[in-house]
């Protein structure tokens, strides 16, 4: 694919305590908007900025599209 991509991402913690984050991409192709998963992975510590930038960069180098982002939404949410 030779345009930009946008990428989401959803946080949350499991049952027993495991800090979760999911990233998807989402690019528009012949008119059509495809939207994948990327990964799901366990964030260490914590669902903080931080962290959060650590575990996509990482993503995206495994995937080899550094070079690619064009937006990426993260939505702080808390629940009571």
């Amino acid at each position: 694919f030779s345009g930009h991509l946008n990428f989401g991402t959803d946080a949350w913690s499991s049952p027993n305590h495991q800090a979760l984050v999911a990233f998807t991409v989402h690019y528009a192709s012949k008119g059509k908007v495809e939207s994948f998963l990327l990964d799901v992975i366990e964030v260490a510590k914590s669902h903080s900025g931080k962290n959060l930038a650590k575990a996509f960069h990482s993503i995206l180098v495994d995937f080899g599209i550094t070079h690619k982002v064009c937006v990426l939404f993260i939505i702080p949410l808390t629940t009571s």
